[in-house]
């Protein structure tokens, strides 16, 4: 494209290293309200005809995985550029609530990834294709910009900014070619913070939870369901009113959880629970470990996912269910039968229970305290209770000295305790008894008064995943972990009655489809709330 930038391009680059004066939350989340905890959000008692109460939702730009995939589909592509996927990669996500979400201003050299991702793409536009006529045929350019910004932004573009756009386009084209001022206009969109951060103006003036607009619940619902940008479909219900009726909205929801792309909210709701991205990071001299091995396992354990969800599969499903899904470098490492033909690995039912047991799953962990790291996942991602952060300058010593000296103790006798559980599983998952390390204690589950049910010893991880799939408070937690997702934020104590509600419907079946469901109607989900200075 031409490298003269005109005045609106630097203005979209300028927004972005500024977008906090766009619009900004007058406030933050209060570290010292940190929400429900570990004993659960309020009873439905206490949350009986209580107005609607939110906690405060910080701005957020899009995450690395958003952006990949609302740049494929607004282009219709398979993949990214190698250049704009090593770039991508030097633009970190933040952290909100455990999964990525990024709520903090871009540093300089991230707007610079920015600029230079969006001149990339906008190199590769075949003007025809993208934009449906001849750029030189009068109002082709317009209906362009119309259409294709309203796609990029997720909502209409106001009239100045179309002629805007129109301007710089007709400078560059009368400069250069149309061809360049095509790619000017692409490259100003995918820099501009209107794309780059889910904006969600509310009333000024608006006290507690604002309802969104139709066409910020679309841009919601589309990161959630489909970490994607709206559809063209999803912006003509914003526009026809359709999201804001009970109707036709769940219509919306129900076509979204039926398109493929709702696999991209599995795979990455899943991959960062349970923190597959540790796999890429594991170093073993065993010959087993290849990076072949590696994908198959990772993508074993999603196909697990998408096999127990898409079937109409529940958690407990998810935790105890004695087969798999993979190739048979799988079902070699499992101990299972040869796959089927539509790659079902039948698992010996003893050994094995679901995700708990996968050797993805059990691999991430690595070779190295592996029944640290595991018990403290249980802790964290299924119970919702995790032990303090570790003092500074912990000196490493054996199993028997961290549960017995202070101040080790307190935090390893939660965790090292449940990852005792899987002594007989090596650090690929293979199953191994024979090679079991001699832990100082049997496995159990302690401090858990919040469900007593949970606590005390157990003789595998099939008994453990048994008790777990039971455990109204697991099903509490992995509800919580879902809203965290789904919301992209951590959950305060003025979430505690939403998620109540949300949590019950999820522990009367368990239903993975229906969380997701049910979280996308909730009208916690539809609100939006500012905290005050």
């Amino acid at each position: 494209m031409g490298k003269t930038a005109p005045g609106l391009l630097w203005l979209s680059i300028l927004l972005t290293a500024c977008v906090g004066q766009l619009e900004e939350p007058r406030g933050g989340p209060n570290p010292s309200d940190p929400g429900p905890g570990p004993f659960g959000p309020p009873t439905a008692e206490v949350c009986a005809d209580r107005p609607l109460e939110a906690g405060a939702t910080p701005m957020r730009r899009l995450g690395q995985r958003v952006y990949r995939h609302a740049i494929q589909d607004l282009f219709q592509r398979d993949g990214l550029p190698a250049e704009v996927e090593t770039r991508l990669a030097q633009v970190p996500d933040g952290r909100e609530g455990g999964f990525a979400s990024s709520t903090n201003a871009p540093s300089e050299e991230s707007v610079r990834s920015y600029l230079l991702m969006a001149e990339r793409i906008a190199d590769d536009v075949n003007g025809p294709d993208l934009v449906g006529c001849s750029v030189n045929q009068d109002g082709c350019a317009e209906t362009f910009v119309r259409r294709f910004g309203r796609l990029v932004f997720r909502r209409p573009l106001e009239e100045s900014l179309v002629q805007d756009y129109l301007a710089t386009y007709q400078e560059i084209a009368d400069a250069q070619t149309p061809r360049d001022g095509l790619e000017t206009i692409v490259t100003a969109m995918l820099a501009s913070p209107r794309f780059l951060y889910l904006a969600e103006p509310v009333d000024e003036g608006a006290e507690g939870p604002a309802p969104l607009d139709a066409y910020a619940l679309a841009a919601r619902l589309s990161v959630f369901l489909w970490e994607s940008v709206p559809d063209e479909a999803l912006l003509d219900a914003a526009e026809s009113g359709a999201l804001d009726t009970p109707e036709g909205l769940e219509a919306e929801v129900d076509r979204m959880l039926a398109d493929p792309r709702a696999l991209r909210s599995l795979h990455g709701f899943h991959e960062q629970w349970m923190h597959l991205e540790r796999l890429d990071e594991i170093e073993s001299d065993d010959p087993a470990w290849t990076p072949e091995t590696r994908d198959s396992m990772r993508d074993s354990l999603l196909a697990f996912v998408d096999h127990v969800a898409l079937g109409g599969g529940t958690l407990s499903d998810l935790l105890s269910a004695p087969y798999t899904i993979g190739d048979q470098a799988v079902a070699d490492l499992a101990g299972g039968e040869a796959p089927d033909a539509d790659g079902r690995i039948e698992l010996d039912p003893n050994t094995r229970a679901g995700f708990l047991t996968h050797p993805a799953f059990l691999a991430q962990f690595g070779p190295v305290f592996a029944e640290v790291h595991r018990g403290l996942w249980v802790r964290t991602q299924l119970l919702c209770d995790p032990p303090n952060p570790p003092p500074a300058d912990v000196p490493l010593v054996g199993a028997a000295e961290r549960l017995s000296t202070q101040p080790c103790a307190g935090c390893h006798q939660q965790m090292d305790l449940i990852g005792f559980g899987w002594a007989d599983y090596d650090s690929l998952g293979r199953y191994r008894p024979d090679e079991a390390p001699d832990y100082p204690a049997p496995p159990s589950v302690e401090h858990t008064s919040y469900d007593p049910a949970l606590g005390g010893t157990f003789d595998n991880p099939r008994e453990l995943a048994d008790r777990l799939a039971g455990s109204e408070h697991v099903h509490t937690c992995v509800a919580t972990q879902w809203f965290r997702y789904a919301t992209g934020r951590a959950e305060h104590a003025q979430d505690g009655c939403a998620m109540r509600a949300i949590a019950d419907r999820f522990a009367e079946g368990g239903d993975l489809r229906g969380l997701m469901r049910d979280l996308a109607l909730s009208e916690t989900f539809r609100v939006r709330v500012t905290a005050s200075e």
